[in-house]
């Protein structure tokens, strides 16, 4: 069944409501479920769509074809503003056999932070020089 009428869409500032307005017009167009459904689809409100509202309000303008109804079709949630970020900081051990290599490394970029603020270029050899060379080197990784 179609009602003759004209149905005028508005979608709120924000895009989160769409409210439809039918107003009975003999001289109007047919207005069916299926029709609002399309007008619905070509403004590319695809979500929040209260189908039972629609069929409603279908069924209470068909009852009083002289007034004009209003009412919410689709409806999507706020935006909510997000959540900071947050960073856990645990603890990470140095495995036994490698806290004196550790040790060496900390303490020559300990070095190096004091000579770079006394104005003294740093020169990367030596700062890696306490670091031993792998006893594997050259061996591929096997």
């Amino acid at each position: 069944m179609a009602i003759k009428g004209d149905l005028k869409l508005e979608i709120d500032e924000q895009g989160i409501e769409v409210r439809i307005t039918i107003t009975p017009d003999e001289g109007g167009g047919d207005i069916t479920p299926e029709s609002i459904a399309a007008v619905l689809n070509e403004k590319k409100v695809r979500s929040g769509i209260d189908s039972e509202a629609v069929d409603k309000a279908f069924r209470a303008i068909a009852r009083k074809k002289t007034e004009p109804l209003t009412f919410v079709a689709a409806a999507g949630a706020a935006p909510q503003p997000g959540t900071p970020e947050s960073v856990t900081f645990e603890e990470c051990r140095i495995p036994e056999r490698l806290a004196a290599i550790a040790q060496r490394v900390l303490a020559a970029g300990v070095q190096a932070a004091r000579r770079a603020r006394q104005g003294r270029k740093e020169d990367t050899k030596e700062a890696c020089a306490s670091i031993p060379p792998r006893e594997d080197a050259g061996r591929g990784g096997d």
